[in-house]
């Protein structure tokens, strides 16, 4: 942003207070939520008295980013505690990168706070290189299954999507690190796939 947290908050009242002139409706968002590449830990009550400025400037969405992908369950649960004290959980997006594989487990978290809206991208791709190490965004393929697995609606054929991604991901040349991609791609183009494996379980 090239500036301090407290002139970004100046740019954006300027652009909700013009949003809210002509009626249209803005939401706000919070990079770095859970960490930061250049203050590293960052505070959940800071996080929380953020929101609250966005939702002062009128924003009807808070969206929580964790640009790094350093966020576990423990760190995403003190967040909303902090969180819920301000904004109503249907009131909140989360974005969570997969750096550390705790993506998904962050997702759960939040769905487990009453977080409905969880932003993601087919076979894992894009992301941001904002720190040394840092991975892309959780893949929806993944999501998706979770989603359907507990039982809710997402309206998405996930077999579509499989195919979807594993597309793109060979017209950009790049792997697909979604593990729920891999495995219905491998049962469906493995003609072995209904054979009884030849070594017992261990049990």
């Amino acid at each position: 942003m090239n500036c301090s947290i407290e002139e970004s908050l100046k740019r954006v009242k300027k652009i909700a207070e013009l949003a809210s002139k002509h009626g249209v409706k803005h939401s706000g968002g919070i990079a770095m939520a859970l960490g930061c590449s250049y203050e590293g830990k960052v505070s959940p009550t800071a996080v929380a008295k953020l929101v609250e400025r966005l939702m002062e400037y009128g924003c009807s969405r808070i969206g929580i980013g964790d640009s790094i992908g350093v966020g576990n369950a423990s760190s995403v649960n003190a967040l909303f505690d902090e969180l819920l004290r301000v904004v109503p959980a249907e009131k909140i997006t989360v974005h969570f990168h997969d750096t550390y594989g705790q993506a998904l487990t962050n997702v759960l978290v939040a769905i487990e706070r009453g977080v409905r809206i969880a932003e993601s991208s087919v076979a894992g791709l894009g992301g941001g290189p904002y720190a040394k190490g840092a991975t892309g965004n959780l893949a929806t393929e993944n999501l998706v299954y979770m989603l359907h697995e507990l039982g809710f609606n997402t309206g998405i054929d996930l077999d579509e999507m499989v195919e979807t991604g594993m597309w793109i991901c060979n017209k950009v040349g790049k792997p697909n690190v979604s593990a729920t991609a891999n495995a219905m791609w491998a049962l469906k183009n493995d003609t072995r796939k209904n054979e009884l494996p030849t070594t017992p379980f261990l049990r």
